[in-house]
Formats: C-alpha cells, structure tokens, sequence
C-alpha cells in the first residue's frame, strides 16, 4: 500500500495514476474529502491522516522538495522544503526528497497578459539563460519509480528531477509564440519591481518566497543540483508541449 500526501495536486496526482497504472494500491491523504472523487475514479482510496503520527510511520516515505533545498541561507520557498527535509528525517524508515526543478506550469499566470500584450515579462536574467524546469505532471512516473524500487535501505536519498532539457524564458516565449501564431517579445521586469508584479498574481506571503528564491536563482548555479544528490532523473515532456496542454486548460 502507498500513501500519497496532497494527492489533489498536479504531481501527487500524476503519481497515483501511475501507481494504479502498475498495479499497485494507492491510498490518497487528501485535507478536503470533496476533492476526493477523481481519486476514487482511478481506484485509490481516501484519507485524512497525519503524516507524523508515530503509529503510522511508513517504511519508506518519498517527499516533493525543491531544487535549492541543500542552500543553508534563506532563499525562500527552497528553504521551506528544506525545513520539511529536516523534520522528515527525524521518523524512521528511508526517506527519499525528490527535489524538482521549477514547473513549467508556473507560466501559467502570466498567459493573460502574454495574451493580451504580445510581450512575456520575466524575472529571470539573462533571458536566455537556460535554467532547470520541468513539467509537474512528470513527477508522478518518476516518483512512481522510486516508490516501486525494492526496500533494502534505510537513511535518505536525495534525487533531482528536471526536464529532457534546460530551457530559457527567451525559449518560452518562442514556444507560446508558436502556438499562440505571433511573434512574442521578451521583457526583463526591473528588480525594483518584482514585489508588484508578483502580488497581482499571488498573495503577498507568497510573493515574499517567490522573490527570494527567484534571487536566488539569478545569481547563477546556486538553485540547481546540490552537492548531496544521489540521483537526477529526467521528464519527457518537452517546454512546447507543456505549455500547449497548459493553454488548452484555460
């Protein structure tokens, strides 16, 4: 039996469709019982459960962390895996913190304004400057893999997952420009900013993460494998084609 935490989301979904998918029995923990019907429909059952209950400490928990996890200094939203990591290693059993590179559906927000002004704003400098991503519903196979390995070990495994390549917001403009049938431009959102333009689109709290890992991010090398990584793992969902089921979505 495998229990999928935030079973709702696009990852932890996509990996109880491929434990389903394999044969396997999947039990969904989910914090609102009304979205438990599409993980019904793929044979799973539903939960409310605590993770850190003592009496139902699995054998082997698998985690969802971020890239940048390993940083020890505060770089936002890295830093709140980090801290799950660190309470996570304190139960028993082998751990595994699947650290994932940025979701190409987090270009998402931005569609309507690519939409409406032919211009793709970004925070990331140089814009061409390829950068770890990958698209969200590819964790599930991966996380499906490790899950089904055999259980001879204990302690923790640390494994990157990122996407069949590397891709720039210069490359994401090209591929929306593809589909959207116009030329799409690129502008570099002054640093001054980025507080604005990201609290119209998400809460302030999360802006505040958002600002800091991007930071991060920019100084080059810093958000990317981490020296402790055992593994690094890789989608097949190409940036084109992500974004197209994305725009298909909405």
């Amino acid at each position: 039996m495998y229990a999928i935490v935030s079973a709702t989301g696009k990852a932890g979904y996509a990996t109880a469709v491929s434990l389903r998918k394999a044969g396997m029995h999947a039990r969904a923990i989910v914090r609102n019982e009304s979205k438990a019907a599409p993980l019904r429909e793929i044979g799973c059952e539903t939960a409310i459960a605590d993770l850190f209950d003592p009496e139902t400490q699995p054998s082997r928990v698998l985690a969802i962390s971020d890239y940048g996890a390993h940083v020890k200094n505060d770089i936002g939203m890295p830093t709140i895996c980090r801290g799950l990591e660190e309470r996570l290693t304190r139960i028993g059993g082998h751990k595994i913190f699947l650290q994932s590179a940025e979701h190409i559906q987090g270009w998402e927000r931005v569609f309507p304004a690519v939409k409406e002004s032919g211009t793709l704003q970004t925070i990331h400098y140089p814009v061409d400057n390829p950068l770890p991503t990958i698209s969200a519903p590819d964790l599930g196979p991966i996380a499906a893999r490790l899950l089904l390995r055999p259980l001879d070990k204990s302690g923790v495994d640390v494994v990157h997952a990122e996407g069949p390549q590397r891709y720039s917001a210069a490359d994401v403009a090209n591929a929306l420009g593809q589909h959207l049938g116009r030329s799409i431009e690129t502008s570099i959102v002054p640093r001054a900013q980025w507080e604005e333009v990201f609290e119209r689109v998400v809460k302030p709290s999360l802006a505040e993460l958002l600002i800091k890992a991007n930071d991060a991010q920019n100084q080059g090398g810093l958000v990317d494998i981490g020296p402790d990584s055992n593994e690094v793992c890789f989608g097949t969902t190409t940036l084109f084609d992500a974004l197209g089921q994305s725009l298909m979505s909405l």
